[in-house]
């Protein structure tokens, strides 16, 4: 049990202290001399590993020793503890909520799946004892490659050659130290102390186990074994209420059996009796049935004569009705076809005075272009034949002034030429600028004519179109009043033959309680 157990927290501190100090004790010096002499730095590297071993040795008797204390407070207690406590109490509760359900639980699979977790947390500290153990050979698999090293440099060197020699030697020895201090250290610290370590958690942790297992078994097992009679003698007072339910539900289905039995037997009489009144009532009713037909067929019989002179007093009226009806419509048609005819031919007559007026508006618009098409022609010849006059005077003036001019006047008389000619010119872009804006003026007014003419053309079908539509629909709003009043004197029509149905039939139905 946990009580009578050693605290795996106090053999981690009593074994580490034994182990590390005794060690140090026996070995500081060589520790010292090794951390100095080692030149590959690969003792660091244990130490560093040993160091993280160490701590999680220490990491993994602290949760031992959690369990532990937890197991103990439930072996005190005779009870599951708190879930949150540890994993073995959450385990546990566990299994005690799905016996409460009713579920079956195998206690040893519960403890095995738990020991399972429990050693793969101890197995760590073994794995990292092995790693110091491989990195120490790996050392002096090094060490060694640094003394052949440096023998190979002995033995190159001259004998003359100290200095090479001493390089030589000292390097050997460094590797040789790297090769026995590198396996020194991980054999001790790997192979020694947490191997110790180690060794002590497992047999902390199947201590624990075993300590769970017999809880499992003492409370747990027990815990089953009496939810499980609990269950069974809860069922077997379940089916001993079912029995009694099932022999009173018996002996009320035979009381129903025997009520059920009484009441047919009075059911039957009463039927008896039941059936001679429904023969009597049956043959009186068959004779006032046949009486009440006789009556209703000659009733039916005058009605139906009746009923015949009237209808055809009112299908003559309605044919009447009807002709002059027709009449009306034809009427109505004829005048509206007139309307409409009369309305299309102003129509036509505005159209061809909008025509006439478009033609003449054309025809005074061609006459303006071409007078004033003459007039620009006649202004720019008028304005070259002045251009033209100028020009020859200038050149009599010139051929004058040539001949009576020397030599040096010849310079003057090209500028003037070149300076008559630009004149020309400047003459003949004005009268070019002046004749176009003349033309787009007399295009824009013609487009304006065109666009009035056009709007007002368009106004004009519109309101055609409007008068037309107006006549349409005031046409057929005449219709639609005329085909209503002809539709209330047919609603009128058939009201005055429900009412003289309705009075037919009212001396009958007086005529009828009489009969009977």
């Amino acid at each position: 049990m946990a009580s009578k157990s050693i605290s795996p927290i106090k053999t981690w501190i009593f074994w580490s202290i034994l182990v590390i100090v005794a060690f140090l004790l026996i070995t500081w010096d060589h520790f010292v001399q090794g951390f100095t002499q080692d030149s590959s730095k690969i003792t660091w590297l244990i130490m560093g590993f040993f160091l993280y071993g160490f701590g999680t040795s220490f990491m993994v008797a602290l949760k031992l020793q959690a369990e532990f204390n937890s197991i103990r407070r439930m072996e005190e207690d005779h009870r599951v503890g708190d879930a949150n406590a540890s994993d073995i109490a959450a385990l546990f509760d566990s299994a005690m909520e799905r016996i409460r359900r009713g579920d079956r639980i195998d206690v040893r699979t519960l403890v095995s799946a738990y020991g399972g977790k429990v050693r793969a947390r101890v197995d760590n500290v073994g794995v990292i004892s092995g790693m110091l153990i491989t990195i120490g050979l790996l050392g002096t698999v090094v060490g060694l490659i640094i003394t052949i090293s440096g023998l190979d440099m002995v033995l190159q060197s001259n004998s003359a050659d100290f200095a090479t020699m001493k390089a030589g030697l000292t390097k050997t020895v460094s590797g040789m130290g790297t090769a026995f201090y590198t396996t020194f250290f991980g054999a001790l610290l790997g192979g020694v102390v947490l191997k110790v370590l180690g060794s002590e958690m497992r047999k902390s942790a199947q201590t624990l186990v075993a300590d769970a297992l017999a809880f499992g078994e003492l409370f747990i097992s027990p815990q089953f074994a009496k939810k499980s009679s609990e269950s069974l003698t809860e069922l077997e007072e379940r089916i001993s209420v079912l029995h009694e339910q099932l022999a009173s539900l018996g002996s009320s289905f035979g009381e129903v059996i025997e009520t059920i039995d009484s009441k047919q037997t009075t059911l039957a009489s009463g039927l008896g009796s039941l059936n001679e009144i429904i023969e009597k009532t049956s043959q009186q009713a068959t004779e006032r049935t046949d009486a009440l037909v006789s009556t209703i067929g000659h009733a039916i019989a005058e009605t139906s004569r009746h009923a015949d002179e009237r209808l055809a007093a009112i299908s003559t009226t309605v044919e009447q009705t009807n002709r002059e009806a027709a009449e009306r419509s034809s009427a109505l048609i004829e005048a509206i076809t007139q309307a409409v005819g009369d309305t299309a031919r102003q129509a036509d007559e505005r159209l061809n005075a909008i025509s006439e007026t478009l033609e003449s508006t054309n025809q005074h618009a061609d006459e303006r272009m071409n007078a004033m098409s003459s007039a620009l022609t006649s202004a720019v010849e008028q304005t070259c034949r002045m251009a033209n006059e100028q020009i020859e005077t200038i050149v009599d003036s010139v051929q004058q002034n040539v001949a009576q001019t020397n030599e040096g006047m010849a310079g003057q008389f090209r500028e003037m030429v070149v300076a008559s000619k630009a004149m020309f010119e400047e003459i003949n872009r004005l009268a070019n600028e002046r004749l176009q804006s003349i033309v787009k003026a007399v295009e824009n007014a013609t487009q304006t004519t065109y666009e009035k003419a056009d709007g007002q053309l368009a106004v004009f079908v519109d309101n055609v179109e409007q008068s037309i539509e107006a006549s349409r629909r005031s046409s057929e709003r005449k219709l639609s009043a005329k085909a209503t009043d002809i539709v209330d004197k047919f609603n009128e029509v058939s009201t005055m033959l429900s009412n003289m149905m309705s009075a037919i039939d009212e001396p009958e139905a007086k005529d009828q309680p009489e009969g009977e």
